[in-house]
């Protein structure tokens, strides 16, 4: 630590905090005519130089002349100060990194420290001194936010250095200037004050390079790290990497953005979740991406000042059960961390595409962060997540503020509704020819799905865009398979959407003149946990004994589409009521049917209660099941579906929504779109 003489104004190097001699410490704002540590080494030799008249040189001499006047803690006179613009060999990276890191130490260990506000003009009446301290540019830098904290004795001298009065006799004012608690100000330790506030206190300071704004609150959060001029914002995330490692439980880094009452991607209009309504295009949000579970600056928790940790983290979540969830750690560019997930009434959002300018559905959920609300007796503060791949989520710069146990119930119940995700910026998946997007609309009690697909396609989940490969090839892609939960029997019943691609027609110079048609094909599967592996008939259907992303069993439930859009409607039982759309849309909007990708809306509903009446019981059903060849052969023809048009059942009282019915049917005589046995393409 380098010092400096107030008589001779000569420095002086002292290895360690035990050598250091009592001292007062300059805090201010620098100009363009500050005096540097070499300046200070040239006046040694050469005592005449003009810069000792500069505003710069003043400054470093009010200093040493006013610490003469002073005294030490022991009595002493003060011989010493040390000034950040003269007292660092800037010129040596690892002197400098060394500084930086101590600093917030060297200010808590000087004597005083003196502050000067080189734009604040001194008045007796104290009204108008106030006015010039809010003005006053000292509060707006990054550095000063240590400088005000650190010092137990701090005192704010005017531009033509009078004494304006003391850090505890301004409390009132300075808290109201800068948003910090008196009782911080007043010496109470900051390390009691959650990261969201202490990183509001930052929120309104600015430093002249981007990475200082990071450098400047390692002393605030008690943390050290190297010092890399040239890495931008990137200083800011090991910021806040390096405040994770030390404090894993404190969720409140997590609680940045505007708080808002309900997610601006959310879709909360139920006829654009049935496929009645298009979903807007959204210019800004196509051409932006989501962000990661750290923020990019102190600016982003200008609205978390009062966001504190909830105080039964450690003992309802992190301790008290046998299974410890996993901290927060740094997984490549995301954070990988155990969170609940909430999924209240089923969320979703919107996903616009940059190309082609449409918008469709992907699947959100919202994480419960350990922190409330100022008192923090509840958990209430809540980000919205979006799905970007498998387990992998992205998030936008939102929180909600809500009482998490007047939603799900006792922490117990979060604790249980864990998940092991992976946080990260969001990649943007740009589509391209001969694509398939993917859209599920319509809810339904009596099924739920699964996502799976042939490993031999790229798929990204959250988003549901399949790169199918090569077109000349062809291929099957299994998109969803659907549990009959209804039928709760051995063995499981499910079915499953396939999806396949034909070969493409090339030209003579080995150019694809056109993009493959697509078929889709419902295809009834069981799950069997038996040593034979034998297909079932049960309500006059074959169900096929297959592995999940192994469905290459041929189906007579089967529809080619055709082009530029095509709906096939399935109404069979025990299946569910399902509506498949498929529309070519041009990538570029210029018409050209050779570079487009094929937009798949796929819509499920409840069958009607009355459309079960006079079927037997699941139970009687599963007694009725025979054991089949485990596949159908040309000799032994499969069993054709009922053909339900036959059927007239009673109307129910009540009936369902039926999100299939409802979607509105293309322009176009394309033959009938409802399967039966006899409409059914052969495989």
């Amino acid at each position: 630590m380098w010092l400096l003489h107030c008589r001779t104004r000569k420095l002086k190097y002292f290895m360690s905090d035990t050598q250091v001699p009592p001292y007062a410490i300059l805090s201010h704002t620098w100009g363009d005519d500050e005096v540097t540590f070499d300046d200070f080494r040239r006046l040694s030799l050469e005592p005449k130089l003009i810069f000792k008249k500069s505003p710069g040189y003043l400054k470093i001499s009010f200093c040493c002349d006013q610490a003469l006047e002073d005294v030490a803690k022991d009595g002493k006179p003060l011989e010493w100060v040390w000034i950040d613009t003269c007292c660092i060999d800037k010129s040596s990276s690892a002197e400098l990194s060394e500084a930086i890191n101590s600093m917030f130490r060297w200010y808590k260990n000087a004597d005083v420290c003196y502050a000067y506000l080189s734009d604040v003009k001194f008045y007796d009446d104290r009204s108008k001194i106030e006015l010039e301290l809010r003005k006053s540019r000292w509060f707006t830098r990054g550095w000063t936010l240590q400088e005000l904290l650190a010092p137990s004795n701090l005192v704010l001298f005017s531009q033509d250095w009078q004494k304006i009065d003391t850090k505890a006799g301004l409390c009132d004012v300075l808290s109201d200037i800068t948003g910090i608690e008196q009782g911080y100000l007043r010496g109470q330790n900051i390390a009691g004050a959650s990261i969201a506030k202490r990183m509001f206190w930052a929120s309104r300071r600015e430093t002249s390079r981007l990475e200082d704004i990071a450098y400047c609150l390692m002393g605030i959060f008690d943390v050290n790290m190297p010092l890399l001029y040239g890495e931008g914002t990137k200083a800011f995330r090991r910021l806040q990497e390096e405040i994770m490692k030390t404090n894993p439980t404190d969720h409140t880094l997590f609680a940045w953005g505007k708080i808002v009452t309900k997610p601006r991607r959310q879709i909360t209009d139920d006829r654009q979740l049935r496929g009645l309504d298009p979903i807007p295009w959204d210019a800004k949000e196509a051409n932006s991406l989501l962000l990661g579970l750290l923020a990019d600056s102190p600016l982003d928790f200008k609205s978390s000042r009062d966001i504190v940790p909830w105080k039964g983290a450690l003992d309802n979540f992190y301790h008290g059960y046998s299974l410890m969830p996993d901290p927060p750690t740094i997984f490549g560019r995301g954070i990988r961390l155990s969170l609940p997930l909430v999924n209240r009434g089923n969320l979703h959002c919107t996903y616009s595409w940059t190309t082609p300018k449409i918008a469709t559905v992907r699947r959100m959920r919202l994480a419960i962060i350990l922190c409330g609300h100022r008192d923090a007796q509840v958990v209430s503060i809540l980000i919205p997540l979006y799905e970007c791949s498998f387990n992998i989520w992205s998030r936008a710069d939102e929180i909600l503020n809500e009482d998490v146990f007047e939603k799900l119930g006792p922490a117990a119940t979060m604790y249980n509704t864990r998940m092991t995700i992976t946080v990260e910026p969001e990649r943007r998946h740009e589509a391209e020819r001969g694509d398939l997007i993917f859209s599920f609309l319509g809810q339904t009690r009596d099924y739920y799905y699964d996502y799976s697909l042939d490993n031999r396609f790229h798929s990204f989940t959250g988003v549901y865009l399949l790169k199918p490969g090569p077109t000349k090839t062809g291929g099957r892609i299994v998109v969803t398979r659907f549990k009959l939960s209804r039928f709760e029997t051995t063995p499981t019943r499910m079915f499953a959407l396939v999806f396949d691609r034909g070969p493409s027609q090339e030209e003579e110079d080995g150019k694809s003149s056109s993009i493959p048609t697509t078929s889709v094909s419902l295809l009834p599967t069981m799950f069997k946990q038996t040593e034979g592996k034998y297909d079932l008939f049960i309500d006059g259907v074959v169900w096929h004994h297959v592995s999940k992303g192994q469905l290459l069993t041929p189906s007579i439930y089967r529809r080619t589409m055709t082009v530029p859009q095509d709906t096939w409607r399935l109404d069979m039982h025990p299946f569910p009521l399902i509506r498949v759309v498929v529309t070519r849309i041009p990538l570029n909007g210029d018409g050209d049917m050779n570079n487009a990708i094929d937009r798949v809306e796929v819509m499920i509903s409840d069958r009607p209660q009355a459309a079960a009446a006079g079927q037997p019981a699941p139970a009687a059903q599963a007694a009725s099941g025979q054991p089949m060849p485990s596949r159908p052969t040309p000799t032994q023809p499969t069993p054709s579906p009922p053909d339900t048009t036959q059927q007239t059942p009673a109307q129910p009282t009540k009936t369902p929504v039926n999100y299939c019915a409802a979607f509105p049917l293309p322009n176009a005589t394309k033959g009938p779109e409802t399967a039966s046995a006899a409409q059914a393409e052969a495989p």
